[in-house]
């Protein structure tokens, strides 16, 4: 997918969405649902692209040299998937820790199955 796909799902998904709708909870007949809301889906989702599109297709090379991905974690951090619990009031997304746990388990999910 190209660069700028990946943004724009990232603006639509994280920066565009007010931080309450991460918090969101639904409840069922049976209680409090668990379940990711759709904006945290579409991180979720975004955070898999990127491993998949930007991370697999380098990682070999950067194991083998030993080099440090400066290019990859730049374009992680423009679309918002490093640090995503900075405050806005600090230039960051402003997401829960939850955010954080998903990106993380998707792409190391993504990486150990490749």
């Amino acid at each position: 997918m190209a660069m700028q796909a990946l943004r724009a799902a990232a603006q639509r998904s994280t920066r565009s969405v007010s931080r309450s709708a991460f918090f969101s909870r639904s409840f069922s007949a049976n209680g409090l649902s668990f379940e990711l809301t759709e904006d945290q889906k579409a991180y979720q989702e975004l955070a898999r692209k990127f491993a998949l599109e930007e991370i697999i297709p380098v990682a070999a090379e950067h194991d083998r040299t030993g080099e440090y991905p400066h290019e990859v974690f730049a374009k992680a951090w423009e679309l918002g998937l490093c640090n995503p619990h900075i405050p806005e009031s600090c230039g960051g997304l402003g997401l829960s820790t939850l955010e954080g746990a998903v990106r993380v388990c998707v792409c190391s999910f993504v990486l150990s199955v490749c």
